[in-house]
């Protein structure tokens, strides 16, 4: 009895465990190709696996709609991807819930960033029919540059996790942004890429991780007609731009700025270079095409500007209010206005510091009050001008002034009655203040990095302390110890050789035990080992 017992309650679990493995291999759903017609992914047939990329587009001139539903996962082989619309219309229905998102990702053993493509909509795409919301899309980038791409066509796309992608966590178009509270985990580059100019009213928000965004080609913001397109950016939100891009507001067209940040949580435009440097972005640019009354930088951090433009702001023809903020660190100037447009333009309440001319005018009469403008490597206010005057009246020029070194001020500016104290209409806290330093050449590096100690004082320098000129001249020597090394190595070790040369470097080529190892490090341990330099 007991054995017969035993025996059946065997046969049970067996019979139970048979049934959950049949009921996991065939709930796995291989598929591949072009959808042509409305299709409901269901959660019992996930997983979903593409073996090769997915069209989801119709077969005529209708529209079709994969619809996902929470808790399915689909898994993508390397180089898939789903790709919404693309010869023909289509349109992605993806709404998970908190407890059951709906989960994109590789299908290896190994997880790794950049396992599978990614999602991808496109001019074809259907945005009316077209929604994400609760779902993680990880491990994704491989041929794109994000887990997401949708620089043609914007989505809603909310409250989503984006992780693990070889570059961007997600790729949008600038203009009509639809997204929000996004979280963005370990990505290759933690920030929303952008992608052309602004003919709409657009907002780029700061309710998630996605509120530091990369503009790696120049924003224009000016309506597609004869209306006002606005940029209303929100508070804390990070604007990082690459070497030869800038924020252009109004062009041929209308257009205005809306930054207003808090005394918590301000507006910041600097470079996306990790070694910052004045001029490693264009700046802000302010044209007669703005629509003043709507256009308003308040609570805004402006630095490492000046590429091209020589000026982190410039504003021709132009009256927006410049209030609360900090202007640093330019290549050039601070602020350029010029244009009889400008005439009555206010600049009020701002730190205007570390560039080596704080305000150029030419041509206007600006209003200048109650700011803080000081340490500037040259001028304080320059005006262009040898007939028209500006006032300056009721600001403070830093505890050195006068002076006739540096933060100097022109002729033709009246500049007293003067504050005695720094201006008390300024609340607003730098964010990044300057530390104190030990700074013999007064280059604004502090002397225990400073590898170029003679600078002039006033060069504009990299991070590091050094010219423009002192970099071509190490990556010149790197590249001439290279050239030496191939010459050397050539033909001398097998490839068995090289990998354990590679993996001894690997082991002790830290020269300066900082954690990493840099190319100039391989290349010395390169040439000790074959010979050309001894070992230190």
């Amino acid at each position: 009895m007991y054995f017969k017992k035993i025996s059946i309650i065997s046969l049970l679990v067996l019979t139970f465990v048979i049934a959950t493995f049949n009921a996991r291999v065939y709930a796995e759903t291989q598929v591949s190709g072009t959808i042509s017609s409305d299709t409901t992914w269901t959660i019992d047939k996930s997983p979903y696996i593409v073996t090769s990329s997915i069209y989801v587009q119709h077969s005529s001139t209708g529209t079709a709609l994969l619809t996902i539903e929470a808790g399915v996962e689909v898994r993508f082989e390397q180089t898939a991807s789903l790709v919404i619309g693309w010869d023909r219309r289509g349109a992605l229905y993806a709404k998970g819930t908190e407890d059951k998102p709906i989960i994109f990702t590789g299908n290896t053993s190994h997880e790794y960033e950049g396992s599978w493509g990614g999602i991808q909509f496109t001019s074809r795409t259907i945005t009316q029919l077209t929604h994400m919301e609760n779902c993680h899309i990880e491990f994704g980038g491989y041929g794109l540059a994000a887990n997401i791409v949708c620089d043609i066509a914007n989505v809603p796309i909310v409250n989503c996790v984006i992780k693990k992608s070889s570059g961007y966590p997600i790729k949008v178009l600038a203009n009509g942004l639809k997204i929000s509270n996004l979280t963005y985990i370990d990505n290759k580059i933690q920030a929303t890429l952008l992608s052309g100019s602004i003919s709409e009213d657009t907002t780029w928000t700061n309710r998630g991780d996605e509120g530091t965004y990369a503009v790696t080609s120049s924003i224009y913001v000016q309506h597609g007609g004869s209306d006002v397109a606005t940029l209303t950016i929100e508070p804390g939100a990070i604007i990082l731009f690459d070497l030869n891009t800038g924020l252009n507001i109004g062009w041929d067209r209308q257009g205005a700025l809306n930054a207003k940040g808090t005394e918590s949580k301000p507006i910041i435009f600097r470079s996306s270079a990790i070694e910052q440097y004045p001029g490693s972005w264009i700046g802000i640019q302010f044209t007669d095409k703005t629509i003043d009354t709507l256009s308003i930088m308040q609570y805004c951090v402006v630095e490492y500007a000046g590429y091209a433009s020589n000026s982190s702001v410039v504003i021709t023809n132009a009256k927006p209010t410049i209030i609360n903020s900090i202007i640093k660190l330019s290549f050039n100037n601070g602020i350029y206005i010029s244009g009889a447009g400008s005439n009555g333009l206010l600049i009020k309440c701002n730190n205007i510091l570390n560039n080596k001319t704080a305000i150029r005018v030419k041509s206007t009469e600006p209003a200048i009050t109650n700011n803080n403008i000081y340490n500037n490597s040259d001028y304080a206010i320059y005006n262009e001008s040898s007939i028209i005057n500006i006032d300056a009246t009721e600001n403070w020029w830093g505890d050195q002034y006068p002076s006739s070194e540096t933060n100097k001020i022109s002729d033709n500016v009246i500049y007293e009655p003067m504050l005695q104290a720094k201006s008390n209409c300024i609340v607003f806290i730098d964010p990044d203040p300057p530390c104190e330093l030990n700074d013999s050449d007064n280059d604004g590096v502090d002397d225990s990095i400073d590898k170029c100690p003679n600078t002039i004082q006033g060069s504009a320098v990299y991070s590091n302390g050094c010219l423009a000129q002192d970099i071509y001249d190490e990556k010149l020597e790197l590249t001439q110890q290279i050239n030496q090394l191939n010459e050397q190595i050539q033909n001398m070790y097998t490839k068995t050789q090289m990998e354990n040369m590679v993996q001894d470097i690997l082991e002790w080529g830290d020269c300066n035990n900082d954690g990493k190892i840099t190319l100039q490090e391989i290349v010395e341990k390169l040439m000790i080992i074959s010979g050309i330099i001894s070992k230190k």
